[in-house]
């Protein structure tokens, strides 16, 4: 925890520790407590290489390092008590794309995991990010031999689901999306212009839908976002989207979670990949969007229960308090004050990439609805509230 929060908890106590009247100890014994946490990280993305710049030649990866980081994260995540971690999170990127050009993914894959074994919580969630999918076919990743088994309960991906679930915590619900579904590597196998072309491996659903919005061959080794700004450039083939079945999905889950909260606390956590708002991008720039990110947040729009989304996919750290639909909320908010509190987005960066041995977060979430990030490395703390729009 850093200095601004110790102070804070510090308030009511002398230098002895001694709590200095009743009033201060009634309120500290009334100050919310947490209901659960979960550890989160975000592109690992391991591969046993050299170190390199990245494509803006604005940072250093240290591919190697990245597995250092995961495991001082782990180390972490153990160390904490009353309450313990609940499940951790691996937002997707696992393992980096150059793994599949030198042959080595099943190595890497399984060197990474390996570092799970170490972790003291019941449950896993491993999420599907663009290198996973250049690296593996989506069979693959349902498989022991990719996924090495464990004393751990490993969740990458479902073949009947395509990758998205859900699962209830604390009566809370943290809804999973595969933000791949609809992508010109729907399937996975390869990378796009290295081992996966138009006509040999690119799905051709997902290849004719982003083609049509981006002037560039996507299909081959380019610049992608040449000719492209604004929101229309997500339309790149390391982007992706939510199919009809899976947004309809996300929808009854909202809608029944909505429905309940005027007698029952349930708010919603949503984790994806690629991120869901354009201002949760890097300066807006909107390359790490979700090709249909409009119908997901009509979804959200529509039933508005959802407090949290958290990202991964573009390395750094962004976040933005959506309030769309503000007049509405606060009607919602009058009549029932679980709604109407507006959605926090939160991107998260790459331990590729971090300064120090340290890029994970834990999200802890209290009593009140309040939901605190308490993080390690360059990463801001941040205390996201429950009642934002007054």
């Amino acid at each position: 925890m850093r200095p601004g929060l110790r102070v804070c908890n510090q308030l009511f106590t002398g230098s002895s520790g001694v709590v200095r009247t009743a009033a201060a100890a009634a309120a500290a014994a009334a100050s919310p407590k947490i209901l659960f946490r979960f550890g989160v990280i975000a592109d690992v993305q391991y591969a046993d290489v050299d170190d390199t710049s990245n494509y803006t030649r604005t940072k250093q990866r240290c591919y190697r390092r990245s597995a250092q980081v995961l495991r001082n994260a782990i180390t972490w995540w153990n160390s904490l008590q009353c309450p313990p971690v609940n499940f951790v999170v691996n937002l997707g990127d696992l393992v980096d794309g150059r793994n599949r050009g030198l042959n080595i993914q099943d190595r890497a894959m399984s060197k990474i995991m390996s570092e799970f074994d170490a972790l003291n919580c019941p449950r896993v969630i491993h999420m599907i990010g663009n290198h996973e999918l250049y690296c593996f076919t989506r069979e693959a990743l349902s498989e022991h031999r990719t996924f090495p088994a464990t004393r751990k309960q490993y969740s990458l991906t479902r073949p009947e689901s395509l990758g998205h679930d859900e699962f209830p915590t604390d009566d809370w619900l943290v809804v999973v999306l595969d933000p791949y579904d609809v992508s010109v590597m729907r399937e996975g196998g390869g990378r796009h212009g290295y081992e996966l072309f138009k006509d040999a491996g690119l799905d051709p659903e997902g290849y004719d839908l982003c083609q049509s919005h981006n002037p560039n061959d996507i299909g081959s080794k380019t610049d992608f976002f040449a000719g492209l700004s604004g929101v229309e450039s997500r339309w790149a083939p390391v982007n992706g989207g939510v199919g009809r079945e899976q947004l309809e999905w996300l929808r009854g889950h909202l809608g029944e979670v909505y429905y309940r909260l005027a007698i029952s606390e349930g708010p919603v956590i949503i984790l994806s990949h690629v991120i869901l708002h354009p201002d949760a991008t890097r300066h807006r720039n909107c390359r790490g969007l979700l090709w249909n990110y409009d119908e997901v947040l009509q979804a959200i729009y529509e039933f508005p229960c959802t407090r949290l989304v958290l990202c991964g996919h573009i390395h750094n750290e962004v976040y933005h308090l959506d309030d769309h639909g503000k007049l509405v909320q606060l009607v919602v908010a009058q009549v029932c004050p679980s709604r109407g509190a507006g959605v926090h987005h939160l991107t998260l960066p790459s331990p590729l990439e971090s300064t120090p041995d340290q890029c994970a977060i834990t999200a802890e979430v209290t009593t009140s609805g309040d939901i605190r990030i308490e993080p390690r490395g360059d990463i801001s703390e941040r205390l996201l509230p429950h009642q934002q729009l007054r």
